[in-house]
């Protein structure tokens, strides 16, 4: 069977897909190789910045997998919430994300002030210079299922066995992100 091109020209369908797959593979691996060189250039914070930033993350923040108004599936995010306006200018300062700030309904409560990563390459940068210095299993434990995450969307595969690993790593966070589930290796406290 034959398909004529957008030129003119008569040419095989099977040799036209085999064509647009071979150019769809160059340019994946041209899209790869600059977010390697993107994440590789970021502006990384200070030693000292990393350390405070991965402790002050594992009491306020959250590694996640959610839907968050997504239809496509689940999608990675990274956010942390305070009532201390500086504590999060100090992210969004060294790792440029969404920042908002919302008024709990309750007229006591003090306003709260969100820090969102939501983009992959950002995502991975925050969790490469933060990794390092979590300190709790269940943290360290997150962010590797995270990045594992965030590096397997961005292979940009979209077959059904990609999918489905996708879907398993969904659920193992959702077990991770679990409240008042005993943890091993977390000291005995509760999650």
């Amino acid at each position: 069977m034959s398909y004529v091109s957008p030129d003119g020209k008569h040419m095989c369908m099977v040799c036209n897909r085999r064509r647009q797959r071979v150019k769809y593979e160059a340019q994946r691996q041209r899209r790869l190789k600059e977010r390697r060189r993107r994440i590789a250039a970021r502006r990384r914070p200070g030693r000292v910045v990393r350390i405070w930033a991965a402790g002050h993350f594992e009491g306020e923040g959250t590694f996640s997998i959610a839907y968050r108004g997504n239809r496509d599936g689940p999608r990675p995010i990274v956010s942390l919430t305070s009532t201390d306006k500086s504590m999060v200018d100090v992210f969004h300062d060294n790792w440029p994300g969404y920042m908002q700030s919302v008024q709990p309904r309750n007229p006591n409560a003090r306003k709260q002030f969100t820090w969102t990563l939501l983009t992959l390459d950002k995502i991975e940068g925050f969790i490469l210079d933060v990794r390092a210095y979590l300190k709790s299993a269940r943290m360290r434990a997150k962010a590797a299922l995270l990045l594992e995450d965030v590096r397997a969307r961005a292979e940009l595969r979209r077959t059904d066995a990609a999918r489905a690993r996708m879907a398993a790593r969904h659920m193992k966070m959702r077990a991770l992100n679990r409240r008042g589930v005993r943890r091993a290796g977390d000291g005995g406290e509760a999650g």
